[in-house]
C-alpha cells in the first residue's frame, strides 16, 4: 500500500491505475490534462495537482473513479477523443432552443384571452342577464372549452415542455424548427377551430374544421415525437414522477386523434355542433387525463424544492396515479359505473396530495431575498379546490353539479397551478425577477374569490334564484381580470432581457451557471465544494436555464452562502491576477 502511493512518477508504459498520485499524472502525461479540464477538475491543488491518489482525489469531487482511469489511459495511448466539440454544438442547440417557450407562452396566453377566458366572460354575461344557461349555444360553449383545452392549456404545457423535460433528461431538444412549426400548426389550428365550427353547415366552413383537426393532430403528433426523442436520448434513470408526464403525453395525442374523428364526423354530416355525450367524454378525458397528469408530475417535479416540501411518499403517488387513470375509464363509458369513478378519484386525490405533502409542515422554509413566495398561495388555493373536487362528483346525474364541478377543476385547480407555477418558474427560465410581486398578490385575490364564485353555478341549477346568477356573472369578471393581471406581469417578465455575465459581474441568485463557468471556467471546483455536487458527475456544463438559485434549490442548500463564496472567490483571484 505504501509502495501504491509513492510519489516517485509512473514509467510511461506503465498504464495509470486508481493510486498514481494526480501531481505525477499531470507531470508526466501532459496529454491527460484534457481528461482532467473535462471533468472540471484541472488547475486543482497548483500546475500539477495535489500529491494525493487518484481515487481520494475522485471521491473528493464526485468524479466517477472506473471511467477516470479509463479516459486517462485512453488519452495516454492516444485513443480518447474530446467530446467537448460535441458539447459545444449541443450547447449551440439548446442555445437555439432557449427562448422557444416564450412563443407557446404569448400563443396560450392570446387564446386564453381571446376565444378561451374572454368568450366565457362573454357566456357567463349572457347567462347571467337572461338567468338561464340556455340562453347560450351548445356550440360557442364547445369552442370555449375546445379553445381551453388546447390553445390555453395545451398551448402553454407544450411550451413549458419543450423547455424543462429535456434539460431535465440533461438532452438538447434537437430540430428546434420543427418545434417552431409544432406552434404555428397548434396555434392556427385552434384559431380555425374557432372560426369554422359556427360555420360548419357550409362547405368551406366545412373543409376549414377538418383542415383545422387535421393541424392539430400533427401538431400533438410532432409534439410528442420531439419530446420523445430527448426523452430516450437521455441516459438518465427514470423517475417516478415521468410516468405522469408520459401518461398525460399520451392522452394528449389520443385526444388529438379523438378530435380529428369528431371533426370528420362533422365534416361529412355538415354540424356544427358534436354529440352532448360524445363532448363529456372528450372534456372529461381532457381535464383528468391530459391536464390533471401533467400537473401531478410537475408538481412532483418542482413543488418539493420551491416550497421545501418533506420528501414524497412514491408510493403513494404510484397508487394514486393507478387509481386515477383507471377512474378515467369509468366515469362515462358504463353509468353504472359513474359512482365507482368518483370514490376512485376521491381516493386518489386525497392520496396524491398526501404523497405530495402540499399541506405538511415543511421540511425548510424557503426564503430568498428578491422573490416573493406569493406562488405559494397559488399552489395551495388549487390543491385545496382539487381536494373540494374530489367530494363533488363530474357527473352530471349526480347532484346536478356537472358544470360546477368542471369549472372546479379548471378555475379552481388547473388555473392556479398554472398561475403559481408560472410566477415561480417562468422567470427563472428567462433568468430575471418577476416583474411585479403586487400585481401578482391582487391576481391571487381576483383569482381566488372568482373561483369561490364560480362554484356556485351549483346554486344555479338548485335555485335557480336572481343572485345565484349574479354570482356566477361576477365569477367571470373576476376570474378574467385575473388572467390580464397575469398576462401582463408575465409577458413583461419574458421581454425584460436577462443581464449578460461578464467579468466584471457579481454573482446574483439569477446569474446563470453556464455563464458563470465559461468566463470563470477555474471556478468549477468552488461549486462543487460549496454544494454543488452533481457538477462533478456532469460531462459538460449543466442546461443554459440553469441559475444559482435553481442549482442550490435542486440540491436542497442555501444558495445566498454559496453566492458569497462565489463572489469572494472571484475577487480573490482578480486580486491575485494583478499582481
Amino acid at each position: 500500500m505504501t509502495k501504491a502511493l509513492t510519489t516517485e512518477a509512473p514509467q510511461q508504459s506503465e498504464p495509470i491505475h486508481h493510486s498514481m498520485l494526480v501531481s505525477d499524472i499531470n507531470r508526466q502525461y501532459p496529454q491527460c490534462g484534457p481528461v482532467f479540464e473535462k471533468y472540471g477538475i484541472a488547475g486543482c491543488g497548483g500546475e500539477y495537482g495535489p500529491a494525493e491518489p487518484l481515487f481520494i482525489f475522485a471521491a473528493a469531487h464526485r468524479v466517477p473513479l472506473r471511467e477516470l482511469v479509463d479516459e486517462l489511459n485512453r488519452a495516454l495511448r492516444g485513443e480518447w477523443k474530446d467530446e467537448r466539440g460535441v458539447q459545444k454544438t449541443q450547447g449551440m442547440a439548446e442555445a437555439a432552443s432557449e427562448t422557444l417557450y416564450k412563443r407557446f407562452v404569448f400563443g396560450a396566453l392570446f387564446v386564453a384571452l381571446t376565444a378561451g377566458f374572454g368568450l366565457g366572460l362573454v357566456n357567463l354575461t349572457r347567462i347571467t342577464l337572461a338567468q338561464s344557461f340556455y340562453e347560450i349555444s351548445g356550440v360557442l360553449k364547445q369552442i370555449h372549452g375546445h379553445a381551453q383545452v388546447f390553445g390555453w392549456v395545451g398551448l402553454f404545457i407544450m411550451g413549458v415542455a419543450f423547455h424543462a423535460v429535456p434539460r431535465m433528461k440533461m438532452q438538447p431538444l434537437r430540430h428546434v424548427r420543427a418545434a417552431k412549426c409544432c406552434f404555428v400548426l397548434m396555434l392556427v389550428g385552434v384559431l380555425l377551430r374557432v372560426l369554422a365550427q359556427p360555420l360548419a353547415r357550409h362547405p368551406v366552413g366545412a373543409a376549414a374544421l377538418l383542415i383545422s383537426g387535421i393541424l392539430e393532430l400533427a401538431a400533438v403528433g410532432l409534439f410528442v415525437r420531439l419530446l420523445g426523442g430527448a426523452v430516450l436520448r437521455s441516459e438518465q434513470e427514470r423517475e417516478p414522477y415521468e410516468k405522469f408526464i408520459w401518461t398525460s403525453v399520451a392522452w394528449f395525442a389520443i385526444l388529438a386523434m379523438w378530435n380529428f374523428e369528431i371533426v370528420f364526423q362533422m365534416f361529412l354530416k355538415r354540424s356544427v355542433g358534436i354529440p352532448a355525450l360524445q363532448d363529456a367524454l372528450w372534456i372529461h378525458a381532457a381535464f383528468f387525463g391530459f391536464i390533471a397528469n401533467m400537473i401531478f408530475g410537475f408538481s412532483l417535479r418542482v413543488l418539493p424544492h420551491f416550497l421545501g416540501l418533506r420528501e414524497t411518499k412514491t408510493w403513494a403517488a404510484n397508487v394514486a396515479f393507478v387509481l386515477w387513470n383507471v377512474a378515467i375509464f369509468l366515469r362515462y363509458p358504463v353509468e353504472q359505473l359513474a359512482w365507482a369513478a368518483s370514490v376512485l378519484e376521491a381516493m386518489a386525490i386525497v392520496l396524491f396530495v398526501w404523497a405530495l405533502g402540499v399541506f405538511a409542515r415543511r421540511r425548510t422554509k424557503i426564503e430568498i431575498k428578491g422573490v416573493d413566495n406569493t406562488f405559494v398561495w397559488f399552489v395551495y388555493l388549487g390543491y385545496a379546490w382539487l381536494l373540494i373536487a374530489a367530494a363533488t362528483p363530474f357527473h352530471a346525474d349526480v347532484f346536478r353539479l356537472s358544470a360546477s364541478s368542471r369549472h372546479t377543476m379548471a378555475i379552481g385547480f388547473v388555473t392556479p397551478l398554472i398561475f403559481g407555477v408560472s410566477y415561480r418558474v417562468l422567470p427563472i427560465f428567462n433568468g430575471v425577477n418577476l416583474w411585479s410581486t403586487r400585481l401578482m398578490r391582487v391576481s391571487f385575490w381576483h383569482l381566488a374569490a372568482g373561483s369561490t364564485l364560480a362554484f356556485s353555478m351549483a346554486l344555479n341549477n338548485v335555485f335557480g334564484t336572481t343572485w345565484s346568477y349574479a354570482w356566477s356573472g361576477i365569477a367571470g369578471f373576476l376570474v378574467f381580470a385575473a388572467l390580464v393581471m397575469f398576462a401582463v406581469n408575465i409577458a413583461m417578465t419574458l421581454r425584460t432581457r436577462a443581464e449578460k455575465f461578464t467579468r466584471e459581474s457579481i454573482v446574483k441568485l439569477t446569474t446563470r451557471v453556464t455563464e458563470l463557468l465559461e468566463i470563470h471556467p477555474d471556478i468549477r471546483p468552488v461549486l462543487i465544494h460549496g454544494g454543488l455536487g452533481g457538477l462533478a458527475a456532469m460531462q459538460h456544463d449543466p442546461p443554459r436555464f440553469v441559475t444559482i438559485e435553481f442549482a442550490a434549490r435542486r440540491h436542497g442548500i442555501d444558495p445566498q452562502p454559496l453566492i458569497k463564496l462565489l463572489n469572494e472567490e472571484i475577487q480573490r483571484r482578480k486580486k491575485h491576477e494583478s499582481h
